[in-house]
């Protein structure tokens, strides 16, 4: 009789083993799950008075508007920029006048020739340098570029129109770079421009300007052409 009963406490005992073991489990993993979300709670609280204690470390609109116009600037620098602005290109004149000097001297004969930039016959374009001193050819800035390097570059298309007449004598192209010393080298030559080219490009700007320039090189008045 005792050996049956033995037998049922031990069948007894097995039944209940396993569910013990769930319940152990199930305990176990409830309070895992409660202490995570305290640690989480806690990591949250301790965040929001660091940044209450700190006020930098939270950035208001105003302040993440300001740093991305920052990152956008930083991100321009190094590019060329177009130049529109009249007060600007006439603040550049010294620079066209300095390419002007330099594109008459760069030859022993004054004389430069190179394709065109539609790849027609070769343009060749004649200036002296006493034509330069006397002013008697005015340079026109008709495109403008400029690039901030250790100093600035200015890209320019200069147009050379005759100070007696309206008579277009062509153009060209350069980059010439402006010193921190405010020294000027011209650091590329590019095309040069037949006055065909020029008119059909630049031939509203040309007329606008002829006034103008001729004006700010010293000399007398005259009438765009029509």
């Amino acid at each position: 009789m005792n050996d049956g009963g033995e037998q049922r406490e031990d069948v007894v005992h097995n039944k209940l083993k396993p569910r013990m073991n769930s319940s152990i489990q199930l305990a176990i993993t409830s309070l895992a799950l409660v202490t995570f979300l305290i640690l989480i709670i806690q990591s949250s609280q301790s965040s929001k008075a660091l940044r209450n204690h700190n006020p930098s470390l939270s950035l208001s609109k105003s302040d993440a508007t300001i740093l991305q116009s920052m990152d956008q600037k930083r991100s321009m620098v190094g590019g060329y920029s177009t130049v529109d602005d009249p007060s600007a290109q006439v603040e550049m004149l010294p620079i066209a006048e300095y390419a002007l000097g330099e594109f008459a001297t760069r030859q022993s004969a004054a004389l430069v020739s190179s394709s065109s930039s539609n790849g027609e016959s070769s343009v060749v374009l004649a200036v002296t340098p006493s034509q330069v001193e006397s002013k008697e050819i005015i340079p026109i800035i008709v495109q403008a570029q400029r690039q901030v390097v250790a100093g600035m570059n200015y890209k320019l298309t200069i147009g050379l129109v005759m100070r007696d007449g309206n008579e277009c004598l062509g153009g060209f192209k350069v980059t010439v770079w402006k010193q921190l010393s405010g020294e000027l080298k011209a650091t590329n030559w590019g095309h040069v421009l037949s006055c065909r080219e020029m008119e059909e490009e630049f031939g509203h700007v040309l007329n606008a300007m002829r006034v103008e320039g001729e004006m700010m090189m010293g000399g007398d008045g005259i009438e765009p052409e029509k």
